[in-house]
């Protein structure tokens, strides 16, 4: 009977140390698309500065945005597939950190439409360039983020009390009509 009650252990923990070498590491591939991911905000961070400055053509932030979107479309399922895969323990990192990217990733597509403003002058592109490459030289880091919101209210001073900027909608159609190309 106690030989039985051994056997019987021993094919139990001979097939979860089967199964544990058989199920693939979905952890590695989740920490893969997190590097994917940063690696790619990272780059269209750059990609805008340089839009503003007529450096970079939309198409190479939209390719990139698009292919961002496929990738955490892929790794939002594997996180599913990784929370799922406890039953003990409730682990939604992951889940969270791709469900934060992709809100970042809406919030990056909402803007693309400002990285081309035609009646700032050099100033007001610079202040911002700048501050997007800074920006996307931190995101990886984990900080309180308080140099960027300085610099942040260091632009919005500039744009509310120094930019000459058009006060009418009229102006502002004028403006993007006079705009010179090279800037």
């Amino acid at each position: 009977l106690l030989l039985n009650q051994f056997a019987l252990m021993l094919i139990g923990i001979s097939v979860s140390f089967i199964m544990n070498i058989i199920t693939p590491d979905i952890e590695a591939e989740l920490l893969e698309y997190c590097k994917q991911v940063e690696v790619m905000f990272d780059s269209i961070y750059r990609n805008m500065g340089e839009r503003l400055h007529n450096e970079a053509e939309v198409d190479v932030i939209n390719e990139e945005l698009e292919e961002l979107d496929r990738v955490l479309s892929r790794a939002k399922k594997r996180s599913y597939d990784y929370l799922q895969s406890f039953y003990l323990e409730y682990n939604d990192y992951y889940l969270e950190y791709f469900n934060m990217r992709n809100q970042q990733y809406q919030t990056v597509v909402s803007m693309q439409k400002f990285t081309k403003l035609d009646f700032l002058d050099q100033t007001e592109v610079k202040l911002l360039r700048d501050f997007t490459d800074k920006f996307a030289g931190t995101t990886r880091n984990l900080n309180t983020s308080e140099k960027e919101k300085e610099s942040l209210e260091t632009i919005k001073y500039h744009f509310i009390y120094l930019a000459d900027l058009p006060t009418t909608n009229k102006q502002l159609q004028k403006s993007r009509c006079q705009a010179p190309k090279t800037i």
